[in-house]
């Protein structure tokens, strides 16, 4: 069963990725650009530019769980990066 709670760590990668990552790519990601293990049990999110969907990754003690949700209507808003900026949160 999927589910977060307070007691996780959540890590937001700082820079834009492409949403046809799979969970092996997204792994390297948290490996290579966010210089984190995979295996921790954190919780990593990654964001498409377009901010209208969401990547969630998480080990879950025998297996990963990649949950995404792509939104119908609107962005998401992202906490502010070197790459977006809070006035275009929300659109």
């Amino acid at each position: 069963m999927f589910s977060l709670t307070e007691s996780h760590r959540f890590f937001l990668c700082q820079h834009y990725v492409d949403m046809r990552k799979g969970i092996d790519s997204l792994c390297s990601v948290v490996r290579s650009d966010m210089g984190m293990h995979p295996l921790t049990g954190d919780v990593f999110l990654f964001f498409p530019r377009h901010r209208r969907s969401v990547k969630v990754l998480r080990w879950d003690g025998d297996g990963f769980i990649l949950y995404h949700k792509r939104l119908e209507r609107g962005t998401s808003c992202a906490p502010p990066s070197s790459q977006t900026s809070p006035e275009r949160c929300g659109g």
